[in-house]
C-alpha cells in the first residue's frame, strides 16, 4: 500500500502546474469527468474548485449528463460558480431541482444565458429569484417547465429589463397577462417563443405592435387563440411570425 501511495506522489502528472489542468486540460473534458476528477486527490480536488471559480461557460445538454450526477453532485459544482455567464442545464432535468436553481442565481449575477427546459424544479420562486439577482440576463429558455405560472414571468417583466430572448412554449399556464407584462417591461426582447401557450391570444401580442419594443420574432405555433389577422398584422410591422413547428 505505501508503494502505491508513494507512486501516486511521484506521478509525473501530478508534478504539472495547476495552470496547465485549469488553463489547458480541463477547458478540453466534459463538465462530468471534472466532477469525476476531484474525486482523485486533494490536489486535484483543489484545480477542479479554481477551474469552476473561473469558467464563465457550463454546459450539460448531451443528454447523458444526467446518468453520471446527481443532485447533490450538481449542487457541489454550484457552490463552486462565480464568473458564470453561461449555462445550459437540459441534460440535467431531474437534478436541477428547485434548491440548486435558486442555489446558482444567487451564486451567478453575472449569468446571461440560463437554458433549463424541462427541468423539474423550475417554479415560479426560481423564475423570482432569477429575475432579481440576475439582472444582465439576455436569453432564458423555461420551455415544458409546467410549474411556471404568470406570477413566475411577470418578475420577468419587472427585473428582466436586458432580456433578448424568452422562451416559454408549452408553459401551459402562462396567459396574456404575463406575456402582456413581458411585452411592456422587457423593452429590449428580440425573441418570443409562446408555443402551444394555449391561453394566450391576439389580446397581449397586439402590444408588440404598439408598445415600443425591438422584437423581430414571434414563435407561436398551436397558439389557436392567436388569429390569422393578428399574425398578418405582426408580419406587416417587421416581425417574423413563426407558426410552423
Amino acid at each position: 500500500m505505501s508503494n502505491e501511495l508513494s507512486h501516486h506522489n511521484n506521478c509525473l502528472i501530478n508534478s504539472l502546474p495547476s495552470e496547465v489542468f485549469v488553463n489547458s486540460i480541463f477547458p478540453n473534458l466534459h463538465p462530468v469527468d471534472i466532477c469525476r476528477c476531484r474525486c482523485v486527490c486533494k490536489t486535484w480536488l483543489s484545480w477542479t474548485i479554481t477551474y469552476f471559480r473561473l469558467i464563465k461557460s457550463l454546459n450539460f445538454c448531451d443528454g447523458f449528463s444526467e446518468y453520471y450526477l446527481d443532485e447533490a453532485g450538481l449542487l457541489s459544482v454550484i457552490r463552486r460558480l462565480f464568473n458564470l455567464k453561461y449555462i445550459k442545464l437540459d441534460g440535467l432535468w431531474r437534478c436541477a431541482t428547485e434548491v440548486n436553481l435558486i442555489k446558482l442565481a444567487r451564486r451567478c449575477h453575472r449569468l446571461e444565458v440560463l437554458s433549463i427546459p424541462s427541468c423539474r424544479g423550475v417554479t415560479d420562486k426560481v423564475l423570482k429569484t432569477v429575475s432579481v439577482n440576475c439582472t444582465h440576463l439576455r436569453v432564458l429558455d423555461v420551455s415544458r417547465c409546467h410549474q411556471v405560472t404568470d406570477k413566475g414571468i411577470k418578475y420577468l417583466g419587472k427585473h428582466s429589463r436586458r432580456l433578448k430572448e424568452l422562451y416559454v412554449g408549452s408553459c401551459f399556464s402562462v396567459t396574456d397577462d404575463s406575456i402582456e407584462a413581458v411585452l411592456k417591461g422587457c423593452s429590449e426582447l428580440e425573441e418570443l417563443d409562446i408555443s402551444r401557450c394555449y391561453l394566450v391570444s391576439d389580446d397581449s401580442l397586439k402590444l408588440a405592435i404598439v408598445h415600443p419594443n425591438k422584437l423581430s420574432l414571434v414563435r407561436l405555433t398551436g397558439c389557436p387563440k392567436v388569429t390569422d389577422q393578428l399574425q398578418q398584422t405582426l408580419f406587416t410591422n417587421g416581425i417574423t411570425v413563426n407558426s410552423c413547428y
